[in-house]
């Protein structure tokens, strides 16, 4: 029984007593009055203490199920949590450092921490130890950062992110450390992603021109040091557009990165390659000491770009050229080499492709004007520079002006009027030559219908078609537009080809040809007899007109050799039925002689330089007696 109840008890046994106890006696009677009070408050008190226990066990109850919610977030939290004395024996562990580590909970407590760290990482485990053995004589709390790894139970490493802190206050060496480890190997595994994206090639996985800049500058900064030298090379896939435009690109993406196996198998070890864009490769070939050896590379390179590259049915056959510049040679500017290099390159694809060029100082001065002129170009169209003039072309035996072929000229604003020789080539590589080639067409329309409005209404335009522009797939439609928008006679209207543009691609430019032809307007093969395959082209294309090159007209009175072939080409024609126009005559002599031959239709400086627009009505005007009779 316990205190409690037995207070009850003899509280009740005192009111018995009062009952029973004889007044005369007081003394006892005030007794047992006293020990009454006394027993009622101990009743109070009893009652206290029982409402205290109850409040006391529901809170018993409540730290009860914060304990038990504090235990779950340890021990099923997402991170590792561990607790270890100051020397880092683990003391506690929750279930997810075990899963990390591959091992079971239980078998955690006891084992040093430095167990589960590679041994690259265990003297660092170690300094930190002692830095937070300083921290805790020093009463401070410390939270410490550090990235290492943890060796999993099976093999392999887990990327882990650690902070360490200090229960404070206490001792020293009665000091516990509180681990809190987070796996951050996915996210470890996404930056090395995102590093690879920024620094690399997605289509060949090679470097990239980001990665370039930085490698560039620290193999110079070497190489400075070592007193040796290195050698930049572009390299450049010749006619690799022509593959992406008849094969489509997913099979130019696959020659790209057999390209980049071929050329990592060639390369050194120690050699970077990179993706420059496009169809454009630059490597660094480190300790490059002699030309000798540079060139030895790149001969092997060339070399194993004569073996075909297979692409699905297809046995692919590419070239390639390449530009070098030398450091410290060539400049010790990262800069100044690529360009060195890619102007080399440039040089290298001037002299015929499938080579390799080491960079000259003239021809980089050369190089440079043309990189100024290609810049220029850009405005000109903007700016109104581009311009048309008109040559004649004349039929000798009535005098009359049968054509005129409208020649492009620059207008350029410090140095003067340039010839299409000085710019055409930059058209046509970087593509202009399409956009300004429709405003030549569009120009000439205009400046052929003031002809014929002026009563001249014969007279044809006859225009230059470039090797770009015939492979453009617009090109027919946009033909077709000007002549509706102007109500131009399309038979009124000449395209003059070149044999080599004609050649390069035979399908698509016969079918842009005949389109052309079928339209009314008249083809006319420029050049004749200077191409790779005359005969062959006036039999595969929808011709109307040849114009025999003047080549064959500059030493015409004193070359039998050069009065055959223009018989054996006025043969053909009239064989073929094609009308024949000579070009490039310039002197009296050279009209009677091609005569004899039968030609009545020639073009040249004796009968006319070009003109510009505004001259050609007071030309048609005022047209001399026939040149053959006496000059103009």
């Amino acid at each position: 029984m316990d205190i409690f109840h037995r207070i009850d008890e003899v509280y009740q046994r005192t009111v018995e007593l009062q009952t029973q106890i004889d007044p005369a006696q007081p003394a006892l009677a005030a007794a047992l009055q006293d020990l009454h009070l006394v027993l009622e408050e101990l009743q109070a008190t009893h009652e206290e203490l029982a409402v205290q226990n109850r409040r006391l066990a529901s809170v018993q109850q409540q730290l009860q199920v914060e304990k038990q919610r504090y235990w779950d977030l340890y021990n099923w939290a997402p991170d590792g949590y561990l607790v270890t004395d100051h020397q880092g024996v683990i003391q506690f562990a929750n279930v997810a450092i075990a899963q990390l580590l591959g091992v079971a909970q239980e078998q955690l407590s006891g084992k040093p921490l430095v167990l589960y760290l590679p041994e690259a990482d265990r003297r660092a485990f170690y300094a930190l130890l002692a830095q937070l053995h300083q921290t805790a004589v020093a009463n401070v709390s410390l939270a410490s950062p550090w990235e290492t790894q943890l060796r999993h139970r099976q093999g392999g490493t887990i990327d882990v992110a650690i902070m360490t802190s200090i229960g404070l206050p206490m001792a020293a060496d009665a000091s516990t450390l509180r681990w809190l480890i987070r796996n951050i190997t996915e996210q470890k595994r996404a930056e090395t992603e995102i590093r690879q994206l920024a620094f690399h090639d997605a289509l060949t996985g090679l470097p990239n021109r980001a990665y370039f800049e930085t490698y560039l500058a620290q193999a110079i900064a070497q190489t400075q040091r070592d007193n040796t030298r290195l050698a930049i090379v572009f390299l450049d896939l010749d006619n690799f557009k022509g593959i992406n435009d008849s094969l489509g690109h997913w099979a130019g993406d696959q020659l790209l990165q057999q390209v980049a196996q071929r050329l990592q198998n060639c390369l050194r070890q120690g050699d970077c390659l990179v993706r420059w864009g496009g169809d454009e490769f630059i490597f660094v070939i480190i300790q490059a000491m002699t030309r000798q050896s540079i060139e030895h590379l790149c001969d092997r390179i060339l070399a194993s770009f004569a073996l075909a590259f297979p692409i699905h049915q297809h046995e692919l056959h590419i070239s390639s050229s390449l530009g070098i510049a030398v450091y410290p040679n060539h400049s010790q500017d990262a800069e100044t080499l690529i360009r060195y290099a890619d102007q080399a390159l440039y040089q290298a694809k001037a002299h015929g492709r499938n080579s390799y060029c080491f960079f000259e100082e003239d021809r980089g001065a050369h190089a440079l004007e043309t990189f100024q002129l290609e810049h220029e170009l850009h405005e000109a169209r903007n700016h109104q520079e581009f311009c048309l003039y008109f040559q004649p072309q004349v039929d000798v035996v009535s005098g009359a002006v049968t054509a005129f072929e409208a020649l492009l000229r620059w207008q350029h604003p410090h140095l003067g009027l340039l010839a299409p020789a000085a710019f055409l080539g930059i058209l046509e590589n970087n593509g202009q030559i399409v956009e300004i080639g429709d405003w030549v067409l569009q120009a000439g329309i205009r400046q052929a219908t003031i002809w014929h409005q002026a009563g001249f209404e014969n007279i044809k335009l006859a225009i230059n078609l470039s090797a770009r522009q015939l492979r453009s797939p617009s090109l027919v439609m946009h033909v077709q537009q000007c002549l509706e928008t102007a109500q131009y006679d399309p038979t009124l209207l000449e395209f003059e080809i070149t044999e080599t543009s004609a050649i390069t691609h035979p399908q698509e430019t016969h079918t842009t040809l005949q389109q052309l032809a079928e339209l009314g307007i008249t083809i006319s093969l420029d050049d004749f007899g200077t191409g790779y395959s005359s005969l062959t082209l006036v039999k595969q294309l929808p011709l109307q007109k040849l114009k025999i090159d003047r080549s064959f007209v500059a030493d015409l009175s004193t070359s039998p050799c050069n009065q055959a072939i223009i018989a054996a080409t006025m043969t053909l024609a009239q064989q073929l039925n094609l009308q024949i126009v000579v070009e490039g005559v310039e002197t009296a002599e050279q009209v009677p002689i091609l005569q004899q031959f039968g030609l009545r239709e020639m073009q040249g400086d004796w009968f006319a330089r070009p003109m510009a627009a505004a001259q050609v009505l007071d030309f048609l005007r005022q047209r001399p007696t026939p040149p053959h009779a006496s000059p103009p």
